[in-house]
Protein backbone atom coordinates (compact mmCIF):
# COMPACT_ATOMS: atom_id res chain seq x y z
CA UNK A 1 0.00 0.00 0.00
CA UNK A 2 1.16 3.39 -0.56
CA UNK A 3 2.04 5.68 2.17
CA UNK A 4 -0.79 8.67 1.46
CA UNK A 5 1.93 11.20 2.34
CA UNK A 6 4.67 10.44 0.14
CA UNK A 7 4.74 12.39 -3.12
CA UNK A 8 4.46 11.32 -6.66
CA UNK A 9 8.54 11.08 -8.03
CA UNK A 10 7.68 12.94 -11.06
CA UNK A 11 6.37 15.49 -9.02
CA UNK A 12 9.66 16.02 -6.80
CA UNK A 13 11.23 15.83 -9.96
CA UNK A 14 8.81 18.10 -11.84
CA UNK A 15 11.72 21.01 -12.25
CA UNK A 16 14.30 18.52 -13.26
CA UNK A 17 12.70 16.81 -16.40
CA UNK A 18 14.49 17.16 -19.87
CA UNK A 19 12.03 17.54 -22.37
CA UNK A 20 14.46 15.91 -25.10
CA UNK A 21 13.90 12.49 -22.52
CA UNK A 22 13.19 9.39 -24.15
CA UNK A 23 12.44 5.53 -22.80
CA UNK A 24 13.75 4.22 -26.02
CA UNK A 25 17.36 3.61 -26.10
CA UNK A 26 18.93 6.37 -27.97
CA UNK A 27 20.49 5.06 -31.64
CA UNK A 28 24.00 5.17 -32.37
CA UNK A 29 23.52 8.35 -34.73
CA UNK A 30 21.90 10.24 -31.81
CA UNK A 31 24.87 9.53 -29.26
CA UNK A 32 27.62 10.59 -32.00
CA UNK A 33 25.63 13.45 -32.53
CA UNK A 34 25.46 14.43 -28.95
CA UNK A 35 29.12 13.98 -28.27
CA UNK A 36 29.56 16.11 -31.64
CA UNK A 37 27.29 18.90 -29.69
CA UNK A 38 29.26 18.63 -26.37
CA UNK A 39 32.68 18.72 -28.49
CA UNK A 40 31.66 22.18 -30.17
CA UNK A 41 30.40 23.23 -26.55
CA UNK A 42 33.92 22.51 -24.82
CA UNK A 43 35.39 24.22 -28.28
CA UNK A 44 32.97 27.02 -27.53
CA UNK A 45 33.54 27.29 -23.28
CA UNK A 46 37.59 26.78 -24.44
CA UNK A 47 36.86 30.13 -26.10
CA UNK A 48 35.17 31.73 -23.62
CA UNK A 49 37.30 30.89 -20.64
CA UNK A 50 40.24 32.58 -23.19
CA UNK A 51 42.43 29.42 -23.67
CA UNK A 52 43.69 29.13 -27.00
CA UNK A 53 40.56 31.24 -27.94
CA UNK A 54 41.59 32.03 -32.18
CA UNK A 55 42.37 28.09 -32.48
CA UNK A 56 39.11 26.86 -30.19
CA UNK A 57 36.42 29.63 -31.73
CA UNK A 58 37.58 28.89 -35.38
CA UNK A 59 37.26 24.77 -34.79
CA UNK A 60 34.12 25.12 -32.84
CA UNK A 61 32.61 27.41 -36.10
CA UNK A 62 34.38 25.56 -38.22
CA UNK A 63 32.38 22.36 -37.08
CA UNK A 64 28.51 24.15 -36.72
CA UNK A 65 29.30 25.47 -40.28
CA UNK A 66 30.00 21.83 -41.49
CA UNK A 67 27.19 20.06 -39.89
CA UNK A 68 24.63 22.67 -40.23
CA UNK A 69 24.29 22.48 -43.91
CA UNK A 70 23.13 19.08 -44.39
CA UNK A 71 19.31 19.04 -43.75
CA UNK A 72 18.87 15.15 -43.95
CA UNK A 73 21.18 15.04 -40.82
CA UNK A 74 20.31 15.19 -37.06
CA UNK A 75 19.08 18.93 -36.07
CA UNK A 76 20.13 20.42 -32.20
CA UNK A 77 17.13 20.08 -29.98
CA UNK A 78 15.93 23.41 -28.39
CA UNK A 79 17.77 22.42 -25.11
CA UNK A 80 21.18 21.75 -27.39
CA UNK A 81 20.16 25.12 -29.67
CA UNK A 82 19.88 27.49 -26.17
CA UNK A 83 23.27 25.67 -24.89
CA UNK A 84 24.97 26.47 -28.17
CA UNK A 85 23.72 30.31 -28.17
CA UNK A 86 24.73 30.68 -24.91
CA UNK A 87 28.50 29.70 -24.68
CA UNK A 88 28.59 31.62 -28.30
CA UNK A 89 27.70 34.35 -26.55
CA UNK A 90 30.10 33.88 -23.57
CA UNK A 91 32.82 33.56 -26.34
CA UNK A 92 32.09 36.32 -28.36
CA UNK A 93 32.04 38.15 -25.36
CA UNK A 94 35.90 36.77 -24.45
CA UNK A 95 36.82 37.23 -27.97
CA UNK A 96 35.85 41.33 -28.09
CA UNK A 97 38.25 41.55 -24.55
CA UNK A 98 41.11 39.60 -26.20
CA UNK A 99 41.29 39.11 -29.46
CA UNK A 100 44.21 41.18 -31.21
CA UNK A 101 43.57 45.01 -32.83
CA UNK A 102 43.85 42.61 -35.77
CA UNK A 103 40.15 41.27 -35.64
CA UNK A 104 38.44 44.06 -35.77
CA UNK A 105 35.24 44.36 -33.04
CA UNK A 106 32.79 45.02 -35.68
CA UNK A 107 34.21 41.89 -37.47
CA UNK A 108 33.90 39.62 -34.00
CA UNK A 109 30.06 40.93 -33.57
CA UNK A 110 28.89 40.30 -36.92
CA UNK A 111 30.50 37.09 -37.46
CA UNK A 112 29.56 35.52 -33.88
CA UNK A 113 25.92 36.91 -34.95
CA UNK A 114 26.09 34.91 -38.20
CA UNK A 115 27.54 31.97 -35.77
CA UNK A 116 24.20 32.05 -33.09
CA UNK A 117 22.09 32.71 -36.74
CA UNK A 118 23.53 29.56 -38.11
CA UNK A 119 23.14 27.12 -35.04
CA UNK A 120 19.08 28.85 -34.74
CA UNK A 121 18.73 27.90 -38.69
CA UNK A 122 20.36 24.29 -38.12
CA UNK A 123 17.74 23.72 -34.98
CA UNK A 124 14.60 25.07 -36.93
CA UNK A 125 12.08 22.75 -38.60
CA UNK A 126 10.90 22.54 -42.04
CA UNK A 127 8.12 24.77 -41.69
CA UNK A 128 10.58 27.41 -39.69
CA UNK A 129 13.16 27.22 -42.69
CA UNK A 130 10.70 27.83 -45.77
CA UNK A 131 9.67 31.13 -44.08
CA UNK A 132 13.39 32.27 -44.55
CA UNK A 133 14.92 34.07 -47.91
CA UNK A 134 16.72 31.39 -50.10
CA UNK A 135 19.81 32.66 -49.85
CA UNK A 136 19.80 33.38 -46.19
CA UNK A 137 21.95 30.46 -45.30
CA UNK A 138 24.68 31.51 -47.56
CA UNK A 139 25.29 35.23 -46.21
CA UNK A 140 24.76 33.96 -42.63
CA UNK A 141 27.64 31.69 -43.77
CA UNK A 142 29.61 33.87 -45.40
CA UNK A 143 29.47 36.50 -42.27
CA UNK A 144 30.82 33.78 -40.45
CA UNK A 145 33.08 32.61 -42.76
CA UNK A 146 34.98 35.93 -42.96
CA UNK A 147 35.44 35.54 -38.70
CA UNK A 148 36.76 32.38 -39.16
CA UNK A 149 39.34 33.00 -41.86
CA UNK A 150 40.77 35.58 -39.62
CA UNK A 151 40.75 33.57 -36.68
CA UNK A 152 42.80 30.49 -38.60
CA UNK A 153 44.92 32.98 -39.95
CA UNK A 154 45.84 34.32 -36.05
CA UNK A 155 45.76 30.91 -35.08
CA UNK A 156 48.35 30.04 -37.13
CA UNK A 157 50.34 32.92 -36.65
CA UNK A 158 50.33 32.01 -32.51
CA UNK A 159 52.00 28.40 -33.81
CA UNK A 160 54.59 29.87 -35.55
CA UNK A 161 55.11 32.07 -32.35
CA UNK A 162 54.97 29.26 -30.22
CA UNK A 163 57.47 27.01 -32.69
CA UNK A 164 59.94 30.37 -32.70
CA UNK A 165 59.77 31.35 -28.74
CA UNK A 166 60.68 27.27 -28.56
CA UNK A 167 63.62 27.73 -30.78
CA UNK A 168 64.68 30.70 -28.70
CA UNK A 169 64.78 28.71 -25.43
CA UNK A 170 67.02 26.01 -27.33
CA UNK A 171 69.39 28.60 -27.57
CA UNK A 172 69.74 30.30 -24.53
CA UNK A 173 69.62 26.60 -23.05
CA UNK A 174 72.09 25.82 -24.86
CA UNK A 175 74.18 29.01 -23.85
CA UNK A 176 74.28 28.13 -20.48
CA UNK A 177 74.46 24.26 -21.01
CA UNK A 178 76.18 23.86 -23.84
CA UNK A 179 74.54 21.96 -26.96
CA UNK A 180 71.29 20.38 -26.25
CA UNK A 181 70.83 16.18 -26.68
CA UNK A 182 67.56 16.96 -26.43
CA UNK A 183 65.38 15.90 -29.95
CA UNK A 184 62.82 17.44 -28.97
CA UNK A 185 64.11 20.82 -28.89
CA UNK A 186 64.90 21.06 -33.02
CA UNK A 187 62.30 19.81 -34.83
CA UNK A 188 61.43 20.26 -38.33
CA UNK A 189 57.23 21.02 -37.97
CA UNK A 190 55.81 22.24 -40.51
Amino acid sequence: MRDPGAADLAELFLDYADEDFSPDSPSWEEIDFGYTIESILGLLNQAARGEHLAWALSSAMYSVMLRSGRRNSPRPSDRQRDRLLVAIISACLTADRILPPLCRRSLIFTGMEALASIVAYWAAEDEQWATWPRDAYSDMHARARILWNVLHNISLAEEIEERAEKRRSSVIAGLFHGPTTNPEAVTNDV
